[in-house]
């Protein structure tokens, strides 16, 4: 007997089960849970989600022409999962293939089924140290790519003991398919590569594991001898970036293609020229940040203009303003039929902003949960000048201008890049009766940071601002105001968004230490000044909509030697 059989015999009396059904590809779809068969309505349910939280799903990155980009990207040169978790696969191979091969496992289950390059050098060193027969199944929702992965999977290898099979499913198809009665007395074991499983928010990878775990219908034990999953450890924001973001676009050309993909999933049955008028590419850039909070890296599709159009009969406005809509609360107020009341009266005029909000999606304003948050901010702290950084039809410079006001402080400051809102804030500060307090300056947030310095109305430094604009601009105008030494000691910094849409590259540099700001300037990151030391909090808060938010508040306390 060589020395692998003598390590790997087990019991002579043992007689495995009667293998499963002799079918190269297993239908086990639930048909109405299955993500393909709805794919279309849940692009449309996605597009008609409130501002702030539309999504497309992600099943459109794969298909074809989605593998084929993500084999890019494994090529890349910065992308350090796939050769990190190669490596380590080839370094434990033996450890890891002996303690399977050992488990007496009747099934060999895959999570997914993309490139199979490490799947076959599993594969193939567990045949080797086998000693029964063991049926591996790659569990995927697209059976076009289980075909291709199991077309390579026997190109790659020559199997003396493993049938090869596909499951065509969810992973929650697949969980109550191992518990079903015609499967459940197999025993089987879990392989989760490529570090997929971040993928999911870490309570649904959670449950996902729990439902391979136990029963999801009753609760008992499935038949495990086993999970592998593989996970990226890393915590190097650069390298991450790199990874993730890749410099020769590889990452942004696999993810732009889910656009291609939506459109022609909408394009059967919906006007084609609104689907693109919503979708085309042209319209939409690839934005990602790694958010250290949630170990994650996240990517956005992002419009910077007004988009609208419909879609099986659903009016979708993905990014919309300017269309009319701020002028027309301008008639709106001034025409209430109670103006004169109103007129001198920030409460009233605010009131009378959120009436018209009601009726209008996208008029965006801060609502009343999170403007008493600020506002009870600012009694607490009694700012003397107050600078705003995106201030829209000026909801908030009046909320807050008022509260300024009232906290015996003497200017607020709002910056607005857009000339027309600017304009039509102006008009509703002076009907506000808070000319001589609020101030409304047109410009980026850079630039009104820039002007406002010049002229010299920030004074020494900046005692308190609100932050409210373009998200990613908010750690650029920051370390801008730090360059300028806006900030300083006691300086008090709100940032509003913090979930919907979310901000971590302000939220990472915020929270950073001055060594970790440090480390980050000598890697060649645009700097501010990384001396400063921050202490910063998140205090969670609602949108209008309803939707959970957040608020960053955020207070320096110094700078270090």
């Amino acid at each position: 007997m060589d020395r692998e059989s003598e390590v790997f015999q087990t019991d002579p009396l043992f007689h495995p089960p009667t293998p499963p059904p002799d079918a190269e590809i297993i239908d086990i779809r639930s048909s109405d849970t299955c993500p393909l068969n709805n794919l279309e309505n849940s692009i449309i349910d996605g597009l008609n989600q409130s501002q702030g939280c539309k999504s497309l799903p992600s099943l459109l990155l794969w298909g074809e022409q989605g593998q084929k980009l993500y084999d890019e990207i494994l090529a890349a040169e910065e992308y350090y999962p796939y050769r990190a978790e190669n490596g380590l696969l080839q370094q434990r191979i033996e450890e890891l293939t002996t303690e399977i091969a050992s488990s007496q496992a009747d099934l060999l289950v895959e999570l997914g089924a993309g490139n199979m390059s490490k799947t076959a050098l599993l594969l193939s060193s567990i045949d080797k140290r086998l000693y029964s027969p063991l049926t591996y199944y790659a569990l995927d929702v697209d059976r076009a790519q289980l075909e291709r992965s199991l077309t390579q999977l026997k190109e790659r290898t020559n199997l003396r003991w493993i049938k090869l099979c596909g499951l065509l499913g969810t992973y929650d198809d697949g969980a109550k398919w191992l518990a079903s009665p015609e499967t459940a007395e197999f025993r089987t074991t879990l392989i989760w590569l490529g570090t997929s499983i971040a993928n999911c928010e870490q309570q649904a990878a959670s449950e996902l594991l729990e439902a391979f775990v136990r029963d999801p219908e009753t609760g008992r034990p499935q038949n495990l001898s086993g999970i592998l999953v593989l996970v990226d450890g890393c915590r190097n924001a650069t390298q991450i970036k790199l990874a993730y973001d890749t410099p020769s676009g590889e990452s942004r050309r696999w993810i732009m293609n889910a656009l291609d993909s939506a459109r022609n999933h909408l394009r059967g049955s919906n006007d084609i020229s609104e689907v693109d008028k919503l979708l085309a590419e042209e319209n939409w850039r690839f934005e990602g940040h790694w958010h250290p909070e949630r170990q994650r890296f996240e990517i956005y599709f992002v419009s910077d203009r007004q988009l609208e159009g419909t879609i099986r009969d659903n009016r979708s406005a993905l990014w919309k303003f300017g269309d009319g809509r701020e002028v027309a609360l301008l008639e709106y107020v001034y025409s209430h039929p109670e103006l004169e009341q109103i007129r001198g009266n920030p409460q009233r005029v605010c009131a009378v902003i959120d009436a018209f909000a009601q009726s209008q999606t996208g008029l965006i304003n801060i609502g009343e949960l999170k403007g008493a948050l600020v506002c009870d901010l600012i009694a607490k702290y009694k700012p003397s000048v107050m600078l705003e950084l995106g201030g829209y039809v000026g909801y908030s410079a009046i909320l807050f201008g008022d509260a300024v006001r009232r906290a015996g402080g003497k200017r607020y400051l709002s910056v607005e890049k857009s000339p027309l809102f600017a304009a039509v804030a102006a008009s509703l500060v002076d009907l506000a009766g808070l000319r001589n307090i609020v101030r409304v300056v047109v410009g980026t947030g850079a630039e009104g940071v820039q002007r406002l310095h010049n002229e010299g109305a920030l004074g020494t430094q900046i005692e308190m601002a609100f932050l409210d604009h373009y998200k990613p601009a908010y750690t650029a105008d920051l370390k801008l105001c730090e360059r300028l030494g806006l900030i300083g000691k006691s300086t008090v910094l709100v940032a509003d968004n913090m979930i919907i849409p979310g901000n971590p590259e302000y939220l990472a540099y915020v929270r950073a230490t001055v060594a970790e700001k440090r480390e980050r300037a000598k890697q060649g990151e645009e700097t501010g000044n990384p001396n400063l030391q921050y202490v910063s909090r998140s205090v969670p808060s609602y949108e209008p909509s309803g939707h959970r938010d957040a608020l960053e508040i955020t207070e320096c306390s110094g700078t270090a030697a």
